[in-house]
């Protein structure tokens, strides 16, 4: 079985997960690895790097790829089971536990030490987000984004009069409901209630 380590290198500043050797290409000592992501607004700035990356290292090629968010994970864990994987790749915080336990990705620790990454240039926490359960550093972050919710006080009181939402779980059945009865803005515009 191939397994997966995720790689910060230095001369990009993104979280990294190095792959397979099976498909990466190596001729004498020049290299080229292959790199995935799913966002495609980040697309430019990858390629960008990958550009600046091979100006510093001539004999290291990034070919970037970015496919949408489901292509993308059907491409990754279809390359897990078939060792023909990216070389490098963006993970997510809800994926690589199940990539850590199931010995496909490997641990960062040795890399990180032999390197000299300083965790400590994260945000407080951040890099800790990474480690498995047994203690090992799996992945660096490349950024992070925070989640939000917004809710109509006015119709939910209509509901529970009694009881602010504390977590999106409790606004649940006010969705539901919204989206059952179809109710309208003032404006006579169909509401959006939809969940992410």
């Amino acid at each position: 079985m191939n397994k997966v380590a995720i790689l910060a290198l230095a001369a990009i500043p993104l979280m990294l997960t190095g792959c397979t050797a099976n498909a990466s290409s190596t001729t004498g000592s020049a290299a080229t690895l292959n790199y995935g992501l799913w966002d495609a607004n980040q697309l430019p700035a990858y390629t960008q790097c990958a550009t600046d990356f091979h100006a510093a290292n001539p004999d290291i090629t990034v070919n970037v790829e970015q496919l949408g968010w489901d292509d993308y994970w059907k491409k990754i864990n279809t390359g897990f089971v078939s060792g023909e994987n990216y070389d490098v790749f963006t993970s997510h915080l809800a994926n690589f536990p199940e990539f850590a336990l199931n010995s496909q990705i490997l641990p960062l620790d040795d890399y990180i030490k032999a390197d000299g990454v300083d965790i400590n240039a994260y945000q407080p926490g951040l890099a800790d987000l990474w480690k498995g359960k047994d203690g090992k550093q799996y992945g660096l972050p490349k950024d992070f984004d925070t989640i939000a919710m917004f809710y109509n006080k006015q119709a939910h009181r209509h509901g529970r009069p009694d009881r602010r939402p504390a977590r999106l779980p409790h606004l649940e059945p006010h969705r539901r409901r919204h989206v059952r009865e179809g109710h309208r803005a003032p404006d006579g515009r169909q509401e959006r209630c939809s969940r992410r």
